[in-house]
């Protein structure tokens, strides 16, 4: 709606012409944003052999109501239109300046323009954006420095924070313990075994991201804690989160990919030293040097949003959970259930949609 009636909005002065191009710039990227979460939880991953034919989800990229079902629209024109809205966000906010963390500009374009191509397989391309990532912020905050008694390592002084946006609602649901549930049927959630055999006793990050309370761990690098003045607490969110230690990571998975295993090594390596106490030696090659990139991710981005994604584009490993009252959810290898299931009040309205397979 808003890129509809930019057009009918006359700029009274140099300042309000420059709003408007931001605002246009903003826009593009949202609507990128929003397409790639869309088509990452309803439709298969990419693969570029099989994006002409794979169904995406639809596109409607008018502001007015049209009278007409929806079809699910191949995964290559929905990346497609990400990457135009990209474009056009780039060369608006390359006329503007940055206004403050909560609105996207130029670095978080670039930054999702590298995530985007990683997932498209486009391995050069995510690799380029990456280092323009890195050209114009390459600042990573050190743990060896970090004093937790300041406040959260993730907030909106940290100068390797690019973008947030969003709510708190992980911070607040991961509890640590039953007792401070508001009411008898919400449940906590925890961190999961495996993410916490992730961390070694060496990784700072073991007591920065998440902290150990009681038998279990919490979230602890964007904390909302209800006893502690909340909103000075919490200054960024762990949705739609963007920040600098991605581009290292995007960067290092592009290069080994892409048959420069000295540059991953490189980019693993400076971001290794700002999370561990005493920085591991990175030697891996080949299939072993891509497990640790994309182990570091799991630890890195951490209840960021990326696992999920991460899963679905790389291994989709069966994987197993046992839930409130011992009930057992389970994923099998590459298991239909990692698409999620079009809603069938979408269905109802929109039938020519389709259901996803399960």
């Amino acid at each position: 709606m808003i890129l509809d009636e930019l057009g009918n909005v006359t700029a009274r002065n140099k300042r309000e012409e420059a709003d408007k191009i931001r605002i246009e710039g903003e826009s593009h990227f949202l609507r990128a944003l929003y397409y790639f979460t869309l088509v990452n939880l309803y439709a298969a991953p990419y693969e570029p052999e099989k994006a002409a034919t794979t169904p995406g989800v639809p596109l409607k990229l008018t502001s007015y109501i049209e009278d007409k079902e929806y079809e699910m629209n191949p995964l290559e024109e929905v990346y497609g239109q990400i990457i135009d809205d990209l474009e056009e966000a780039e060369a608006c906010l390359k006329q503007t300046e940055p206004v403050s963390i909560y609105h996207a500009d130029l670095t978080a374009t670039y930054l999702l323009m590298s995530r985007v191509y990683l997932y498209m397989q486009d391995y050069k391309n995510a690799r380029k954006y990456a280092e323009d990532v890195l050209s114009r912020n390459n600042t990573l905050g050190d743990l060896n420095t970090f004093n937790d008694e300041t406040g959260n390592f993730l907030n909106k002084s940290l100068p390797e924070v690019i973008f947030s946006m969003g709510g708190h609602q992980l911070s607040t649901g991961m509890m640590g313990y039953e007792g401070r549930r508001h009411y008898d049927d919400e449940r906590p959630f925890y961190i999961s075994d495996d993410l916490i055999a992730a961390f070694d006793d060496n990784d700072l990050r073991k007591q920065h991201y998440i902290k150990e309370e009681g038998s279990y761990y919490i979230l602890q690098k964007v904390r909302w804690d209800s006893k502690d003045h909340p909103l000075a607490k919490c200054t960024v969110s762990e949705n739609f989160l963007f920040r600098t230690a991605e581009a290292y990571l995007n960067l290092a998975e592009a290069a080994a990919l892409d048959e420069d295993e000295e540059k991953a090594r490189e980019m693993i390596g400076l971001l290794q030293a700002k999370r561990f106490a005493v920085t591991p030696a990175v030697n891996a090659t080949g299939n072993d040097l891509i497990d640790l990139i994309r182990e570091e991710r799991q630890r890195e981005l951490c209840l960021e949003g990326h696992r999920w994604f991460d899963l679905r584009r790389t291994t989709r490993p069966a994987m197993e959970r046992i839930g409130y009252e011992n009930q057992v959810a389970r994923l099998e290898k590459d298991d239909p259930r990692y698409v999620l299931q079009i809603p069938k009040r979408e269905l109802s309205v929109n039938p020519g949609i389709g259901s996803n397979p399960r």
